[in-house]
């Protein structure tokens, strides 16, 4: 089937002094176009890079606190202050630190765990706060703590 186009309509492009070819200002226009979206294409995977890191950071982070709360409520109902550490050998760029403190009910404790690591030369920190109830006293109530 014969549509009666030559080959040669599809190849050529004619400019304006009857050359073929592209002009200087096609192929500048060209080049700009593909060097902006080179550009932007590795901004984004740069980006990319960095939120990857970022939510390794915040997984760890969080795996790592749930590790302490379970290890606070395994030891029993908490003192109450404040306690500062590290995770060892195994996480050494993750610090902690761990307030209790009083809530209005005696039998009650708030613990509130924070995980430290630098990130782009920064302390960045993932909070969690959780309660524990003092179940070695059965004989305490859950009445709020008197004012005396």
């Amino acid at each position: 089937m014969n549509l009666g186009l030559k080959r040669d309509h599809f190849c050529h492009l004619d400019t304006a002094n009857g050359k073929n070819g592209f002009t200087l200002i096609e192929v500048m226009i060209a080049l700009s176009i593909l060097s902006i979206a080179l550009v932007v294409l590795l901004g984004l995977r740069n980006q990319g890079i960095t939120l990857a890191a970022r939510s390794r950071h915040i997984i760890e982070a969080t795996l790592l606190a749930r590790q302490k709360v379970t290890e606070v409520s395994a030891e029993g109902f908490p003192e109450l202050g404040e306690k500062k550490g590290d995770f060892g050998t195994d996480f050494p760029q993750y610090t902690w630190r761990q307030d209790v403190v009083q809530t209005p009910f005696n039998v009650v404790r708030e613990i509130m765990l924070e995980v430290f690591w630098q990130e782009n030369n920064r302390e960045v920190s993932l909070a969690v706060t959780t309660y524990l109830f003092d179940r070695g006293t059965k004989a305490r109530s859950l009445a709020p703590i008197s004012e005396s």
